[in-house]
């Protein structure tokens, strides 16, 4: 399986990653090209050549330590990340520590944004990106459940997807 992920994340070597966001607990990273999506209902949005959806555990971070992760979004934005702990409402949009750190994070690199140089994969279904600039987003499946770990595709296209799953890899052919 490492070498299958090895594989499927190499295109993304020498591409910038430009922006994140999320949906519940789905963390979606976009790489390379920006590029003007077809919406559902008719509008456009803005998507990357490659889109990576995580729904386990994952990390971002540098030379100085973690500097977002998904445990975050259970946290408080703003200087008390415990406040109102056991009332926060962590779903909605930067009301929680993950999407605050993130937003900064993009704002402070600026058009200085990391490119993927290598990729390792592990025995689980994990991965870590490594980026420029010392950083290194890493992907570690922390359950055992049956369900997808994460995704990489290419939004707007035919093309297929590879997936890691709690039952191995999956993924569907280009049409």
């Amino acid at each position: 399986m490492q070498q299958e992920i090895e594989r499927a994340l190499q295109v993304l070597i020498g591409l910038p990653l430009w922006g994140a966001g999320r949906t519940s607990i789905l963390e979606w990273f976009q790489f390379g090209e920006r590029r003007a999506l077809p919406r559902d209902d008719g509008g456009e949005r803005v998507g990357g050549t490659y889109t990576l959806h995580v729904q386990c555990a994952w990390r971002l971070g540098g030379p100085t330590g973690i500097l977002v992760g998904s445990f975050d979004r259970y946290l408080a934005a703003g200087p008390d990340p415990f406040k109102d702990y056991a009332t926060l409402d962590w779903d909605r949009p930067g009301a929680n520590r993950c999407d605050e750190r993130m937003d900064a994070l993009f704002d402070a690199l600026g058009d200085d944004l990391p490119v993927v140089e290598a990729v390792r994969a592990d025995y689980a279904g994990g991965f870590r990106l490594l980026l420029s600039g010392g950083l290194a987003l890493d992907a570690f499946p922390d359950h055992s459940l049956e369900g997808e770990y994460w995704r990489l595709f290419q939004p707007g296209t035919e093309e297929g997807y590879f997936a890691v799953t709690g039952m191995g890899v999956e993924e569907e052919a280009a049409e």
